[in-house]
C-alpha cells in the first residue's frame, strides 16, 4: 500500500508546482501584455531637431512615438508660438521603438525651441 501511495504523491506535489508556476506565469504576461498595449497608447512629441538654413527659415523636424498627434504650436525663444504649417515631409520608422516623423519649414524673427501638444 505505501509503494503505491508514493508515486501519486509525487505527482500530485509534482502537478501541483507546475500548475502554480504556469498560472504565475499567464497571471504575469498578461499584465505585461496590459501594460504593452496601454504604453502604446501613450503618445509623446519631441523636437528633435532645427536647421537654420537662411535669413529667418527654419526646418523644424518633430518626432512622435506610437501614434501622432497633430501639433498646436511651435514656441519661438522669443517666447511667441507660431501656428505650425503643413508639413514639408512625413516618414516612419522602427528603432528604438515605433515612431512617426514630420519635417516643417517655418519663418520666424527667433529660432524655436519646443512645440506645443
Amino acid at each position: 500500500m505505501a509503494s503505491e501511495f508514493i508515486p501519486w504523491v509525487v505527482i500530485s506535489i509534482t502537478l501541483i508546482v507546475v500548475l502554480g508556476i504556469l498560472f504565475i506565469g499567464l497571471a504575469r504576461g498578461i499584465s505585461g501584455s496590459l501594460v504593452g498595449v496601454l504604453s502604446m497608447t501613450r503618445t509623446e512629441t519631441t523636437m528633435v531637431a532645427i536647421l537654420h538654413t537662411q535669413g529667418n527659415e527654419y526646418y523644424v523636424e518633430v518626432v512622435w512615438t506610437f501614434a501622432p498627434t497633430p501639433i498646436k504650436g511651435i514656441v519661438l525663444a522669443s517666447g511667441e508660438a507660431l501656428k505650425p504649417p503643413s508639413p514639408y515631409a512625413c516618414g516612419a520608422g522602427t528603432v528604438p521603438a515605433p515612431y512617426r516623423y514630420c519635417i516643417y519649414i517655418i519663418h520666424a524673427p527667433s529660432p524655436p525651441v519646443g512645440v506645443l501638444t
